[in-house]
């Protein structure tokens, strides 16, 4: 199911196990003024290494 929320923009990654499956989301939600669209490199970045941690923790290697 989609939804917008006006004023509201947000960045996710998924965060895979061991088996390599999807197990989660991590997400950066924020107003229009502060996330932007297209999204700063620095947000895409931060996002992308989190999913990357916690999916490490999860015992994902790839």
């Amino acid at each position: 199911m989609s939804r917008t929320l006006l004023g509201v923009n947000v960045i996710a990654a998924p965060v895979f196990d061991y088996r390599k499956q999807i197990i989660a989301t991590v997400a950066l939600v924020g107003s229009i003024q502060h996330l932007t669209s297209p999204p700063a490199p620095r947000h895409v970045e931060a996002i992308c290494a989190l999913s990357a941690r916690v999916s490490a923790v999860a015992g994902y290697e790839g």
